[in-house]
């Protein structure tokens, strides 16, 4: 108590604590300092969503893209003989059906047994959808043996596009429906409503022109989950020489 009276009888300066104005900036300086943390959190965050987005839809497509080539690469005709004719049903800008070597192989080499039917196509809901039939179905419309949607909100001014030896795009050139027609159907997976052309009988122009296909170019775009991002892919499958014709 003495000591505090001789204080302020000597005149020394007293700790008069924090004023109303330090508060307040205090107060002001955590508030800016808060708002920029949680505006580089969110971008932070937003940013790995994105990319993570980003990564999901690009695996989707480029594994629907690998699965697609590799069917390709093993095209043959429904007897898998090895001809070059009646290989493809049809190719549109947005569908197309081929026969294809899957787990027919026997214990012979280079001895197959038939080949299966595939059917991928761009619905009308832009998906991408693959649907794998026995070669020569018992009945129709026919119930595939597998469905797969593999990837979602697709576009394509031309998924398929056929090229022949001198690398002419008959997609590009040749009048609708040279190449065949791929039967009206929903979205999604759906059965085959009909027998294909070449179990009936097709037209010689297009099997012809079918014949001539040694490549086939795949195209499309997609959007990230977001669909903030667009995201393009392409493909080129060069079809394996035939034995016979």
């Amino acid at each position: 108590m003495l000591t505090r009276v001789r204080n302020r009888l000597a005149g020394e300066p007293q700790d008069a604590g924090v004023t109303l104005v330090e508060v307040l900036m205090a107060m002001a300086l955590s508030t800016i300092l808060g708002a920029v943390t949680l505006m580089l959190f969110v971008q932070v965050s937003a940013s790995a969503n994105d990319t993570t987005d980003r990564t999901i839809s690009s695996s989707q497509a480029r594994n629907a893209l690998q699965s697609w080539s590799s069917y390709l690469q093993v095209i043959d005709d429904a007897a898998g003989s090895g001809s070059s004719t009646s290989r493809f049903e049809w190719i549109t800008d947005s569908s197309i059906m081929f026969y294809a070597d899957l787990n027919n192989r026997s214990g012979a080499v280079g001895t197959t047994a038939a080949a299966s039917m595939i059917w991928l196509r761009l619905d009308s809901a832009g998906q991408l959808v693959e649907e794998r039939f026995p070669g020569t179905p018992t009945s129709y419309p026919a119930t595939a043996t597998s469905c797969r949607i593999l990837v979602f909100r697709v576009s394509a001014t031309r998924l398929f596009s056929a090229y022949n030896l001198d690398g002419a795009n008959l997609s590009a050139t040749l009048t609708a429906g040279s190449l065949g027609t791929a039967p009206a159907v929903s979205s999604g997976c759906q059965k085959l409503p009909s027998a294909p052309p070449s179990k009936g009988t097709p037209s010689q122009t297009v099997v012809s022109n079918l014949k001539n296909v040694i490549s086939v170019n795949i195209d499309f775009t997609t959007t990230d989950v977001s669909k903030k991002h667009t995201l393009t892919f392409h493909a080129t499958i060069t079809l394996p020489k035939v034995t016979s014709s």
